[in-house]
């Protein structure tokens, strides 16, 4: 895969085709050259990040579908969150439905923040949108309540 700096470089961790080609769409409508990189699971994620620890190409964001098949999710953030270097990189996981304990599980990590998915496939763009765009200005990822706002006025 040809690299080269962008304003923003993406992790998808998803294996629900047509949702990463949703997030893959929703990102390259904007003016910036955004880099993405997705896999179908965890195990390849981590993979993935140790070869970018190597070199020195680790991702701004990742997007982590909380369902994905093979290594969970939970599994997942453990690692990620206990390598040297990775706990500043801001984690979307996205869920499928409302859950309390996975949401107080993935809110745990101050770098991680839990969204369920918006049912409609405009609604689910205008939500990465809503996301590069904050990066873009604020250069982080927004808060919970900052999504739950920008869902709601979707609605």
């Amino acid at each position: 895969m040809k690299r080269h700096r962008s304003s923003l470089r993406f992790l998808i961790i998803e294996d629900v085709k047509e949702h990463e080609a949703l997030i893959k769409e929703a990102v390259h409508t904007h003016d910036f050259l955004h880099d993405i990189s997705s896999v179908k699971n965890c195990t390849m994620a981590l993979e993935l990040l140790e070869e970018y620890t190597n070199d020195d190409y680790l991702p701004h964001i990742l997007i982590l579908d909380l369902d994905v098949a093979g290594m969970n999710a939970r599994e997942f953030l453990i690692k990620f969150n206990s390598t040297k270097g990775w706990q500043t990189i801001p984690v979307v996981t996205f869920s499928n439905n409302v859950n309390e304990t996975d949401r107080n599980f993935v809110n745990a990590y101050p770098n991680s923040m839990y969204v369920v998915k918006p049912a409609g496939i405009l609604e689910f763009m205008e939500l990465v949108n809503f996301i590069c765009n904050f990066w873009s200005e604020h250069k982080k990822v927004p808060d919970y309540q900052s999504i739950r706002k920008r869902i709601k006025a979707e609605l």
